[in-house]
């Protein structure tokens, strides 16, 4: 195996650590949110949609499966969803401290430090 691809597989063995059968939209649900955050307006499950070509329904889900959970039994908790205060409808989406410090790490995997 190849040094980089060493390295792709040490970046994507962190988030297997989450779920063994993690799906590729979900973990680029988190990296899309960490590249956009601080947008103007915030980043929302709709970004996720259009972005991904996946439905609101699994945007959502992803975006659930990052924060709160979507079983009911607690996630990860890597990032928060709040609401736009002039569109209630609207959830825009940021990483926690927490979730800051997952990126970061698999930037340090992928960067080779």
């Amino acid at each position: 195996m190849t040094a980089t691809m060493q390295t792709y597989r040490r970046a994507l063995e962190r988030f297997a650590h989450f779920d063994a059968h993690i799906q590729l939209s979900t973990i680029l649900t988190l990296i899309l949110i960490h590249e956009h955050q601080d947008d103007d307006g915030g980043f929302t499950t709709g970004d996720i949609q259009r972005r991904l070509g996946i439905s609101n329904s699994a945007a959502s889900r992803n975006t659930y499966y990052w924060g709160e959970g979507v079983d009911g039994t607690g996630g990860p908790e890597l990032i928060t969803i709040g609401w736009d205060v002039k569109d209630r409808r609207r959830r825009t989406l940021r990483l926690t401290a927490k979730g800051r410090a997952f990126i970061e790490r698999v930037m340090e995997d992928l960067n080779g430090s």
